[in-house]
């Protein structure tokens, strides 16, 4: 596979192709809503200048893989210069007050990123729901995108995934994200870890409201006794949102109980690259007999760890079930 790396020093207008200095390469994604990161490390040239905050692009076989800006460098006696790099996602760290009232996660994606000046493309699945209401006060960017996407997965069970695509905020429902690609035994992987966890469980949701006529808080309950009686209690506790009216109470409680009551269950496969793999995406995977299941089916991505190093392409994935 060929690679190839350019910084873009926007500040003497110069574009440096750094690709024959490259020690290695390793490119991160997570759909936490964490920024895509790479780490690369160059022998130092002295035909090559950069500064933080100029751009970087890496391409493999003429395909773009990731457009970035330049955070920090570092070096020790030995000259290698490592860089970290992130794409737009990192900006929305910033901070501001929003109000938005009746609009869509869709909406809310665009009117972010306008207001800290960041590009989108013509991607952004429109997802429907609208949101009657939220106010947002000193919180950034990708706070409140992760609180209307989670808002409109509560009350859809549709999931959207937010990432930056060479250099353009884009949002996709994660069935538009599958891949044809097969991961398993005698395909790609190398080996596995397995995990389960109640770590992040819920078997009890509890949301309250005050009474307007009485000023007392009433407290709505959704439970699983089952579970409760195996894993212990394991409590959500919110408040309405203005204007929920018990139906809508009691609609969303379930709604998150069905969300949260199960048990996580990850996956982590060390693997030969691929770099249709992004956190986000869905791959296909058969492993026979992993703990108390088998897996013979699409899963989720929840974050892989691209490695580039004489020219070797491995990667790491940790998915969870979708």
């Amino acid at each position: 596979m060929d690679y190839e790396l350019v910084i873009d020093n926007n500040q003497n207008g110069k574009a440096y192709k750094a690709t024959r200095l490259i020690k290695s390469v390793d490119i991160q994604t997570d759909i936490s809503g964490k920024p895509s990161k790479m780490n690369f490390q160059l022998i130092k040239d002295d035909n090559i200048c950069y500064f933080e905050g100029n751009h970087v692009r890496f391409y493999a076989n003429d395909k773009p893989i990731f457009y970035g800006y330049i955070f920090s460098k570092s070096r020790g006696s030995d000259q290698i210069i490592k860089t970290t790099a992130y794409d737009q996602l990192r900006y929305l760290k910033n901070k501001d007050t929003f109000v938005f009232f009746n609009q869509t996660a869709s909406e809310i994606v665009k009117t972010v990123a306008n207001r800290f000046g960041l590009k989108v493309s013509d991607h952004i699945a429109d997802t429907e729901h609208v949101i009657p209401q939220m106010i947002m006060d000193n919180k950034t960017g990708i706070d409140i995108i992760k609180s209307a996407l989670d808002r409109t997965l509560i009350a859809t069970g549709n999931m959207y995934i937010l990432y930056d695509d060479f250099g353009f905020l884009t949002l996709k429902h994660i069935e538009d994200l599958k891949t044809n690609l097969v991961i398993g035994e005698g395909s790609l992987a190398t080996d596995y870890t397995y995990k389960t966890s109640i770590d992040n469980a819920v078997n009890q949701i509890k949301i309250s409201k005050k009474d307007k006529k009485t000023g007392k808080r009433i407290g709505y309950i959704v439970r699983d006794s089952n579970n409760i009686g195996k894993w212990g209690l394991l409590q959500d506790f919110s408040k309405a949102k203005k204007g929920e009216n018990e139906a809508q109470i009691k609609q969303r409680a379930e709604n998150m109980l069905k969300l949260k009551n199960k048990v996580g269950r990850t996956l982590s496969i060390p693997c030969l690259g691929d770099f249709r793999v992004r956190a986000g995406t869905g791959v296909y995977v058969k492993l026979p007999n992993v703990g108390d299941i088998s897996y013979d089916k699409y899963l989720l991505v929840k974050s892989v760890k691209h490695k580039i190093a004489k020219e070797a392409h491995t990667m790491n994935i940790d998915l969870f079930t979708i």
